[in-house]
């Protein structure tokens, strides 16, 4: 499963290779592979994080089909952006970030190995709602929206110019994108790039309690196949 969709570069080649049925498949298998949560969430996170399937144990990272510890598995939720079901990237972000992001005693925190930052940022770009699927190694590189756990967030660029998140109705419950708007204009899909970043601006997502099922499925974010 990891080694299959480990095509980071190319989702969308990936994808066109499989038959429709086939990728409704795809979709299911991921939602069962991340619906142990369900159950896990209930328990101490020591438990959810290392017995169900959301990190290995140390080294042994082949025993998990999902492994948010190890490099190969960190983008499975953000997955759903590119294939029609942006919603379920924004529960599952969620998810995994109460599951297994979240706790801060030593026996509970994020596993795996750093890795010069990388778990780090990528427990950072959870957070704030955003995911860089190929880790920023495009001319102009490509960002996806998911849920961010803060109510407004802002990530200064230079002493002048800053670029700021903001969400509306956020709660525990309110986990799904209804509506966004991209420095004052409204915004259909769930990415953007960083050439719109990078000026500065604003992002406005409104969040509500159950899927908003028609936004940012009509454009999913762009993949090296055109």
């Amino acid at each position: 499963m990891q080694e299959i969709i480990e095509q980071k570069h190319d989702i969308k080649k990936l994808v066109s290779l499989v038959e429709f049925k086939r990728l409704k498949r795809l979709i299911k298998s991921l939602m069962r592979r991340f619906a142990v949560l369900k159950v896990t969430i209930r328990k101490p996170i020591v438990i959810s994080a290392s017995s169900h399937h959301i990190i290995a144990p140390h080294a042994k990272h082949q025993e998990n089909v999902i492994e948010y510890g190890n490099q190969p598995c960190t983008h499975f939720a953000h997955l759903f952006n590119y294939v029609g079901a942006p919603w379920l990237a924004q529960k599952w972000s969620r998810e995994v970030m109460k599951a297994a992001k979240s706790d801060i005693t030593p026996y509970g925190g994020y596993g795996g190995d750093e890795d010069q930052g990388m778990m780090g940022s990528l427990n950072t770009l959870m957070a704030i709602g955003l995911f860089a699927m190929r880790g920023g190694c495009e001319a102009d590189p490509v960002y996806d929206i998911t849920s961010p756990l803060f109510d407004r967030i802002t990530i200064h660029l230079t002493p002048e110019s800053t670029f700021t998140i903001e969400t509306q109705n956020n709660t525990p419950e309110n986990i799904y994108i209804q509506s966004a708007t991209l420095n004052g204009q409204s915004h259909d899909r769930a990415w953007f790039r960083h050439s719109d970043l990078i000026n500065g601006g604003t992002l406005i997502l409104t969040l509500g309690p159950e899927p908003n099922t028609e936004w940012g499925t009509q454009e999913p974010p762009p993949s090296m196949t055109v």
